[in-house]
C-alpha cells in the first residue's frame, strides 16, 4: 500500500523493488483464507491475521488474548523484502506496518515441525518464529520488548502526507 500510496516519496528506491512491492496486493496477494483452512487441517491453537498495526500489534493481540508472554526470534521472520525496502526509504517500522497477507498460527510444539513442510508444499512460506511463555507481552530472545505500536506506520505515513483542511467529512 505504501508503495502505491506514498510513491512521490520514494524517488531513490530501485525501480524493481518498488514494482514488486506495488504488486504485493497481488503477488504474492493479502488473502490468507487457504493457509488458514490448511493449519486448520494442520491442528493450529491460535490464528491471527495482523493486518492493522502489523506484525508487532498482532503478536501482542494473540498473547493479550491468550494470556501468555510471546517470545520472538527476529531473525525467523520471514519478511517481504521489497516491502522492508520500502519501509525503509519512508522511515517506517516493519514491525508497526500493516501486514497484510500475513498469518500469524499457533502450533503446539510437535505440530510445527510438521506444518512447515506442509505450508511449503502449498505455496505458503512460514517459518516459526517464537514460543509462547508465562508473563505478558512480547519479547525477543534477548529479552528485549518488542513494543505494541500505539499506531499503524501506514497510518502514520498517510496522515501525514494529507495537509490541512483536507480531512472528508464524516
Amino acid at each position: 500500500m505504501l508503495a502505491c500510496e506514498a510513491a512521490d516519496r520514494l524517488h531513490g528506491l530501485d525501480l524493481i523493488v518498488l514494482e514488486a512491492a506495488r504488486a504485493a496486493l497481488d503477488r504474492p496477494g493479502i488473502s490468507v483464507v487457504e493457509a488458514a483452512l490448511l493449519a486448520a487441517e494442520l491442528g493450529v491453537k491460535a490464528l491471527h491475521d495482523p493486518t492493522e498495526g502489523g506484525l508487532a500489534a498482532g503478536l501482542h493481540e494473540m498473547a493479550h488474548a491468550a494470556g501468555v508472554r510471546i517470545r520472538i526470534e527476529r531473525e525467523a521472520v520471514l519478511w517481504f523484502e521489497p516491502g522492508i525496502s520500502v519501509c525503509q526509504a519512508l522511515g517506517a517500522d516493519p514491525w508497526s506496518t500493516l501486514a497484510s497477507g500475513t498469518l500469524l498460527a499457533v502450533f503446539p510444539p510437535e505440530a510445527a515441525a510438521t506444518a512447515l513442510p506442509a505450508f511449503a508444499d502449498q505455496g505458503h512460506p512460514a517459518a516459526v518464529i517464537g514460543t509462547t511463555e508465562p508473563g505478558a507481552g512480547v519479547i525477543d530472545t534477548d529479552g528485549h520488548a518488542i513494543p505494541w505500536p500505539e499506531r499503524d506506520e501506514v497510518a502514520r505515513l498517510l496522515s501525514a502526507k494529507r495537509s490541512p483542511g483536507t480531512a472528508s467529512e464524516a
